[in-house]
């Protein structure tokens, strides 16, 4: 077994010891070092007074092994890496990437010291080209837009059972299966709940639950969302703050045509053009994720459809209306990245 390096103070000491007249062998026997290690100490210490060493009590830098690649081509590796990102790092080992054949961990290692790693892949909507320049043109149109001033509103649903929290257990290896360190999961066709909600900067606006299989379309829309529960919003929206107060709304067929659309023109609300494949950038995307997480979280597991309709109402009233304004304030920062993606997804 490889000893340990002797310290700076250790080898001070051991010196101190040998000018004072001691033998080796003593002071072996009185540091406990071996003898062999009291001469070299001995031998490096003089060696480094010689050359005028700044700590002649510290070891000369070692040159160590070699790397295996010169810096070309760990520049080359890298490109490779970062051209081909779903490569493994066993595919980055082979010679035809470096022109060696390397370890895993070494490739690893290169990737560190360049900043970059292998993560989990996150995961987003796949955006055409035609739908980034939509989202690009909806940027350019909407740089003075008032966003506190615009009425977020979406549909989303919510499953009873759903824990979309990222659970961590304290447990030893091999305990992985225990019941207590397990998250459980459910089979497929759990029952959903179905919700519309909006708000407007500080404003917190009406959260509807759809009855049990309902499947929107503009006669659903239009009699139990638009009419009876926006409207009324709005308008005491619009009282407050004016005409500049807008409607945003994705591209689903049943918000727009129709009677309700007839609806929003006899009202003069006005309309947010909205980008196709655009969650990313409605902040009301991240007020569900907000709830589902906090429902999640609850002591005692939702059972049923009533229990799940009682907690989103609540989990509705509890959202501090600092978040509101929180998320209608990040619009600016979301069209700033969304130009830096060139009309790509966002963080968000």
């Amino acid at each position: 077994m490889a000893r340990k390096e002797l310290s700076d103070v250790q080898r001070a000491f051991i010196y101190g010891l040998y000018i004072a007249g001691l033998s080796k062998k003593s002071i072996s026997a009185q540091t406990g070092t071996p003898p062999t290690t009291v001469t070299r100490t001995i031998q490096l210490i003089e060696r480094n007074i010689r050359n005028g060493a700044e700590n002649p009590y510290k070891s000369a830098p070692r040159a160590g092994r070699p790397h295996k690649l010169d810096d070309r081509a760990k520049r080359q590796l890298v490109r490779k890496a970062t051209a081909e990102r779903k490569a493994t790092l066993t595919e980055l080992a082979t010679p035809s990437k470096s022109g060696k054949s390397l370890n895993r961990k070494t490739v690893r290692a290169i990737l560190k010291a360049a900043n970059k790693a292998r993560r989990r892949a996150r995961r987003k909507p796949w955006i055409s080209d035609v739908n980034k320049r939509k989202r690009l043109i909806f940027r350019r149109r909407n740089k003075y837009t008032p966003w506190v001033l615009v009425c977020w509103s979406d549909e989303a649903y919510f499953e009873v059972g759903e824990d979309g929290r990222s659970v961590y257990v304290t447990r030893s290896p091999g305990e992985e299966f225990l019941p207590e360190c397990l998250q459980p999961t459910f089979k497929s066709g759990r029952t959903k709940v179905g919700v519309w909600g909006c708000f407007c900067g500080p404003h917190r606006g009406p959260i509807v639950i759809l009855p049990q299989g309902t499947r929107l379309n503009r006669q659903e829309y239009t009699d139990q969302i638009f009419l009876p529960h926006f409207l009324p919003f709005y308008n005491k929206i619009k009282a407050m703050y004016g005409h500049g107060v807008m409607l945003q709304e994705d591209g689903a067929s049943y918000h727009h045509g129709g009677f309700v659309g007839l609806v929003k023109k006899a009202a003069e609300i006005r309309v947010l053009e909205w980008p196709p494949q655009s969650p990313d950038l409605s902040p009301i995307e991240n007020i569900w994720h907000y709830m589902k997480v906090r429902i999640g979280a609850k002591r005692h597991r939702i059972k049923n459809v009533q229990q799940m309709a009682e907690a989103i109402r609540e989990a509705w009233e509890q959202i501090p209306v600092e978040v509101f304004v929180k998320l209608a304030n990040s619009m600016p920062k979301r069209m700033d990245l969304l130009r830096q993606s060139k009309g790509g997804p966002i963080k968000y």
